[in-house]
């Protein structure tokens, strides 16, 4: 018979592991999302998903998907204006079909900082041992 300390013990377990599991279905929902840093404030101009999609299209030309490559949506991180010559902020990015994702992704490494859009916690306690028989 359970006692109520170990009852809520129970109950605190299993919620944790349902809020790390909407954590990660929410973060395979935005699997095709990108952040991408470098680009210097103001350079995207009103359109942010034309400037992504010209850019990538100069940048990775010879890429097998760059043709049917599309954004679909695209913002600047919400942030405060940054002065001239500060640190460049993130630009996201969401775009139709996971394989054109990755491909672009790994097309364009080394040409800028650009990491899925998601909470690593989560993809490291899903890769650690299990703690326990819950």
């Amino acid at each position: 018979m359970y006692t109520l300390k170990s009852s809520v013990a129970i109950l605190e377990a299993k919620t944790h592991k349902l809020e790390a599991k909407v954590e990660d279905a929410e973060g395979r929902a935005r699997r095709c999302n990108r952040r991408i840093v470098g680009f210097p404030e103001g350079v995207e101009g009103a359109n942010v998903e034309a400037f992504l999609e010209d850019w990538i299209h100069k940048t990775l030309p010879e890429a097998p998907l760059s043709a049917v490559f599309v954004v679909e949506r695209a913002h600047r991180a919400l942030t405060v204006l940054l002065p001239p010559g500060a640190p460049h902020e993130h630009c996201r990015s969401s775009t139709y079909g996971y394989s054109v994702c990755e491909g672009w992704t790994i097309g364009m490494s080394g040409v800028s900082e650009c990491c899925l859009d998601l909470n690593q916690a989560i993809e490291w306690e899903r890769r650690s041992p299990p703690t326990s028989g819950l």
